[in-house]
C-alpha cells in the first residue's frame, strides 16, 4: 500500500508534493476550486531514484527544485519542471 509520508503545498496553493513509503515523489494539480471534491487533483509527476522511503521533502518554487530525504540514507536534487535527477548525494 501506498502511505504518504511527506507533502509540501506550493503557496498559491496550485500544486501539492507528496512523498511516499515507496520512495516516490509524485506532483499533484490541485482545483483549489473543487479542492473538497473527490478526484479535484491531477497527478503531473513521478519521481522515482529512492530504494527506500521517502520521509522529507523541500521545494524552491521559484527555481524549480526539490530536494528528497529517504530512508536509504540519501538525498536527491531534482528538476521539479522537468522531472530530471540533478544530483544523487549518498
Amino acid at each position: 500500500s501506498l502511505v504518504v509520508t511527506c507533502m509540501e503545498i506550493e503557496p498559491m496553493g496550485r500544486f501539492i508534493l507528496t512523498g511516499s513509503d515507496d520512495g516516490t515523489v509524485r506532483l499533484w494539480s490541485v482545483n483549489a476550486a473543487a479542492a473538497a471534491a473527490v478526484n479535484s487533483q491531477r497527478e503531473l509527476c513521478v519521481f522515482t531514484g529512492h530504494l527506500g522511503g521517502v520521509w522529507a521533502l523541500k521545494v524552491d518554487w521559484e527555481r524549480g527544485i526539490l530536494v528528497t530525504g529517504s530512508t536509504d540514507r540519501t538525498l536527491i536534487v531534482w528538476n521539479l519542471t522537468n522531472g530530471e535527477r540533478l544530483k544523487h548525494l549518498l
